[in-house]
C-alpha cells in the first residue's frame, strides 16, 4: 500500500523530533495532537507505530550523546542534572552503571590504643546522656577486663621468661632516668 504525502510528512516530522531528543508527549504536542490521539493513530497505522519506536530510539541516542558532545565542544555539563533527566525520562536502568566494586576486608588487630570504643570525654548535657555515658563506660570497662583476662591467659601459656628466677620481670628503661635495670616484684 502506498502512503499518502501527509503520512510521509508525519513520519518525517516524528523522526525529526525524535532526533532532537523529544519525548513522545513532545512529539504529540509538536504534531498538534494529544498523546491519546497519537497512540490511537499508531494502533491503526503500523508505519506510524514504527516511526514512534524509531523516534524513541533516536531521542535516547540524543540524550546519550549530550555529555560526549559537551565534552567535545569544551562546554561544562551538570552531570547530576543530566543523570536526573535520564532517570526521569528513561528510568534508573538508563543511567551508566558503575563497575562492580571489589571489597577487601583487612583485619587489623587491636593494639589497645583505639579510643573510638570509648564515650566522648565531654560533660553530659543532661541526665539521660549521663546515663548513656555510664553505660558506654561500663561496656568499655567490661571489654577491657575481658581483654586483660585473655592477655593474662596468653602470657601464662608462654610460661616464665627464660632468664627469670621466679621473682619478677626485668624492666629495661627506668622511668626515673636511672640507666640501671630494676627488678619489679609480682604478686604470684
Amino acid at each position: 500500500m502506498r502512503r499518502s504525502k501527509a503520512a510521509v510528512r508525519l513520519v518525517a516530522e516524528i523522526t525529526r523530533l525524535g532526533r532532537e531528543g523529544a519525548s513522545r508527549r513532545e512529539v504529540a504536542a509538536g504534531l498538534g495532537v494529544t498523546l491519546e490521539e497519537l497512540a490511537a493513530r499508531a494502533r491503526e497505522d503500523a508505519g506510524l507505530a514504527r516511526a514512534l519506536v524509531l523516534a524513541e530510539e533516536a531521542a535516547r541516542a540524543w540524550w546519550d550523546g549530550v555529555p560526549r558532545e559537551a565534552l567535545a565542544a569544551g562546554a561544562r555539563i551538570n552531570t547530576a542534572s543530566w543523570g536526573g533527566a535520564m532517570a526521569s525520562r528513561f528510568g534508573e536502568a538508563a543511567l551508566p552503571q558503575p563497575a562492580a566494586r571489589q571489597t577487601v576486608d583487612i583485619d587489623i588487630p587491636d593494639n589497645g590504643r583505639n579510643r573510638s570504643r570509648f564515650p566522648e570525654r565531654r560533660p553530659p548535657r543532661d541526665r539521660e546522656e549521663a546515663e548513656h555515658f555510664v553505660g558506654l563506660w561500663e561496656l568499655a570497662v567490661e571489654n577491657a577486663e575481658e581483654g586483660l583476662e585473655q592477655a593474662k591467659q596468653s602470657l601464662a601459656e608462654f610460661g616464665p621468661p627464660p632468664d627469670d628466677d621466679g621473682g619478677g620481670y626485668l624492666v629495661e628503661d627506668d622511668p626515673g632516668g636511672d640507666d640501671d635495670a630494676i627488678e619489679q616484684e609480682t604478686d604470684e
